[in-house]
């Protein structure tokens, strides 16, 4: 029995999508829904009806970066109802997209809880997700029990300095990540710096992305030219790496 939300009463690009869910249809291995309003609501859905699938290895319940500011409105609590659905579930799934969903600290923080029992995630999407220094420490506590995430994008999230410096540390015993973006995340020179010290004494191997996007949301960075011209010339000395200010 799928205990979700009666069909009737979802958005009809919802609706199919639980109802294969129920079904346990194994040709269902991505579901991506964008911009589609009351996402709470729906996110609950799917969450109950996932329960029922061995197959979904791709969830991505963002929005187009460059288009619909608000996204699809998922907030903490559906959220929370998403995440237990899949840790209930069969499904191994390895990317999961939240771009521009007012998930904020709190849902930051179910993040982590999820992260800490190690699921088979490899991407995680949280552009333009309201997350702060703070939700961004209960999310890193979580990611560093999770040995097979490879890409995190947290660009538009105001974690600014101290957020970073989370970050350094979190990627210094970090031997995973592939991939980080931190466009538009109010990072000035201390947090360029500090972050660019982790990757040079690591021995990942890691494309990070900083500079400013589209969205005058989003708090710019202000790492300043000389910064980056230092940061450019001490990166050219470690091959395999990506770094774009």
């Amino acid at each position: 029995k799928n205990p979700g939300r009666s069909m009737c009463a979802l958005p009809r690009e919802v609706s199919p999508v639980c109802t294969r869910l129920g079904k346990g249809d194994s040709t269902l291995t991505a579901i991506r829904l964008h911009d589609i309003a009351g996402g709470d609501d729906w996110a609950e859905a799917i969450g109950a009806a996932i329960r029922m699938s061995a197959h979904v290895r791709e969830i991505d319940l963002g929005t187009d970066w460059s288009k619909n500011e608000l996204g699809c409105g998922i907030r903490a609590a559906g959220l929370g109802a998403l995440l237990s659905g899949i840790e209930a579930s069969r499904s191994r799934v390895k990317w999961l997209g939240l771009s521009k969903s007012p998930i904020e600290d709190e849902g930051a923080g179910r993040l982590g809880t999820w992260l800490a029992t190690n699921p088979p995630l490899e991407s995680l999407v949280l552009f333009c997700c309201g997350i702060t220094p703070a939700g961004l420490q209960t999310l890193l506590a979580g990611a560093r029990k999770c040995t097979s995430l490879k890409e995190l994008i947290l660009s538009g999230n105001p974690i600014g300095d101290a957020g970073v410096c989370m970050l350094a540390d979190w990627l210094a015993g970090n031997a995973a990540m592939r991939m980080l973006l931190l466009f538009s995340c109010g990072i000035s020179a201390p947090g360029a710096l500090a972050l660019l010290h982790a990757l040079i004494t690591s021995a990942i191997i890691l494309g990070v992305m900083l500079g400013n996007g589209s969205s005058t949301r989003c708090p710019a960075n202000t790492v300043p030219d000389t910064v980056l011209v230092a940061i450019k010339a001490a990166w050219r000395q470690v091959p395999a790496r990506l770094l774009m200010c």
